[in-house]
């Protein structure tokens, strides 16, 4: 997953959008955005290409029922890093430009 936003929304909570990796291929190139192979190396994540999903996202309270802890990494971690602001542009944009063409969605798994 990919965090998008995190906004604070009790003193408790904090909601938050995330978009999803997949290593297929996007059928069409407005889908999905490339994840640049040197930023994925400095997260620690493998070398197959990876698309970053601009067409649903997922909204839930953080930490929500599918955080998992990464692998090999110590009790409780739960981020391989911060992506570049760079990438978070475009992602952005990319799904808010799903959105405005009515090709995206958003999922809600928590309120």
């Amino acid at each position: 997953m990919v965090l998008a936003l995190a906004v604070r929304t009790e003193p408790r909570e904090t909601h938050v959008l995330v978009l999803a990796l997949t290593h297929t291929p996007p059928r069409d190139r407005l889908d999905a955005v490339p994840f640049p192979e040197a930023e994925k190396w400095r997260l620690g994540l493998d070398d197959i290409p990876t698309w970053i999903v601009a067409t649903e996202a997922n909204s839930f309270v953080w930490p929500g029922p599918d955080v998992r802890p990464v692998p090999g990494r110590s009790t409780g971690a739960w981020t391989y890093g911060q992506i570049s602001s760079a990438l978070l542009q475009l992602v952005a944009r990319a799904y808010l430009g799903n959105r405005e063409r009515q090709r995206a969605r958003l999922v809600v798994r928590s309120s």
